[in-house]
């Protein structure tokens, strides 16, 4: 079963490998009615062998794997290939991460390769450079983090979003913007909705809370409310 459709306001929940599946499982699970509450798409970014436990279990959720290699169907050993993802259940794919980066040329063979298989693509820039080359892919998503935001500790301001976004929105009109790193608190998240992201996510502070349904009740409700006020005429 999947979810309904995908759209903005949208948070993005990474764990990367810091969860074995029991944990993983009992995050997703405080995770989804929330998503389901606030009317907030949530996806779940998650390691290439968690997709098809985690479809079975999470319906609501927009489950993403990390990373796909650009490779066709062959005889390639070890790569994660487009067709071997949409098999799993999978909604989309990650592309070019800080910890997993790609070169320009692959990230277009990827996005591409997604694409022809029916995978939304989140693919991300670092840079105004790197996020106007992949603008011009038009992913689903362009996530924009700079690399310098990684792992800070929140309460950042980020004068570049609205220049980022009209950039990017000048060569894929259709692409929705995310603005993430960092992102500790929910008032972090909040400020990025108000700035003119349509998405944001958190990895630590959600995988390190003391009460991580809390939490991410706490992302999803400013997400919400930020973006009503930004709608609002």
């Amino acid at each position: 079963m999947r979810p309904g459709p995908f759209r903005a306001p949208f948070f993005e929940i990474g764990p990367k490998n810091l969860l074995r599946r029991p944990e993983l499982h009992k995050l997703l699970a405080v995770a989804q009615p929330h998503s389901r509450r606030y009317g907030v798409s949530l996806i779940a970014t998650l390691p290439v062998t968690e997709i098809e436990p985690a479809r079975l279990l999470f319906p609501g959720i927009h489950l993403f794997a990390q990373h796909m290699d650009p490779d066709r169907p062959g005889k390639s050993v070890g790569r994660v290939i487009a067709e071997a993802l949409a098999d799993a259940g999978a909604d989309g794919v990650m592309l070019n991460h800080a910890d997993h980066q790609l070169r320009p040329d692959q990230v277009a063979a990827a996005v591409e390769r997604a694409q022809a298989n029916g995978l939304m693509t989140l693919a991300c820039a670092a840079d105004e450079r790197e996020a106007a080359a992949i603008a011009a892919l038009s992913p689903d998503i362009l996530l924009y983090e700079p690399r310098a935001m990684i792992g800070h500790g929140g309460g950042a301001d980020r004068p570049w979003i609205p220049a980022i976004n009209a950039l990017v929105r000048a060569i894929a009109p259709g692409t929705l913007l995310m603005h993430a790193g960092g992102i500790a608190t929910p008032e972090d998240a909040r400020n990025v909705i108000r700035a003119g992201a349509a998405g944001t996510g958190a990895t630590s502070a959600i995988v390190r809370a003391h009460d991580p349904s809390e939490i991410i009740e706490g992302f999803l409700s400013a997400v919400r409310d930020a973006w009503a006020l930004d709608q609002a005429p």
